[in-house]
């Protein structure tokens, strides 16, 4: 497993990212496949169970062609709230095993990973998570804002420029598949990206690569010029 039970980014030289896609699968969900196909790329796709179970053919679709699954719980329903409105532990556990069961059942692939949604876990039912689940508790570094309540819906220029404006190595790219404005900056972006030089990696992927000993750790131009 990696060494941290919550992730916003992995620390590193090499130029990879992983593209994150949340809320889905919906039909138009298709078209980030085909998009992601026709490149030859990899993503990760944060799926709510009740619409896994919805659209198995998608799920399996993502699967067959080397995507990862993580979970977004059951009914996208907040595992955070502040007091006085706490959340039950039995409504948290009964999210994260319904989609767990949901995604497992239709692919006969578990997922590894969690994205709470809103990004609403608290450090300790993060940990509880891990130890409860395996899961790792991933968040994001790079934000578009195109589900960002009370703001409109980015443009695909605007999507693309925030992206590029954030992106940088080891960085986990959030965006929602839920919306088709989303689905149809996609293809662009991934392009504007490629031509930046990056590679694209699953999340468990990227996780794996994790050092924490490489932000120390001198080059070989570094090392030459110390000598």
């Amino acid at each position: 497993m990696p060494p941290k039970h919550r992730y916003y980014s992995v620390p590193t030289k090499k130029k990879v990212v992983a593209f994150t896609f949340d809320d889905g699968p919906r039909p138009w969900t298709n078209q980030v496949l085909d998009a992601l196909k026709e490149r030859n790329l990899r993503g990760t796709f944060y799926v709510i169970g009740k619409d896994a179970l919805r659209y198995p053919k998608i799920l399996k679709r993502m699967v067959a062609e080397g995507h990862e699954i993580g979970n977004h719980t059951m009914t996208h329903a907040w595992l955070f709230r502040n007091p006085p409105n706490e959340v039950p532990h039995r409504v948290v556990e009964q999210e994260i095993r319904l989609a767990h069961e949901a995604i497992l059942q239709t692919t006969g692939v578990a997922p590894k990973t969690i994205r709470p949604p809103g990004g609403l876990l608290t450090e300790e039912q993060s940990r509880w998570v891990y130890e409860a689940f395996g899961y790792v508790d991933v968040h994001w570094s790079v934000n578009p804002g195109d589900a960002t309540p009370g703001r409109a819906k980015p443009s695909t220029a605007v999507f693309r420029r925030r992206v590029l404006s954030q992106v940088g190595p080891g960085k986990i790219i959030l965006s929602h598949d839920l919306w088709k404005s989303t689905v149809a900056a996609i293809p662009s972006t991934l392009d504007a990206l490629l031509a930046e030089g990056y590679e694209f990696v699953t999340v468990s992927e990227l996780l794996a690569i994790d050092d924490p000993y490489e932000a120390v750790q001198w080059t070989a131009e570094e090392t030459k010029a110390l000598q």
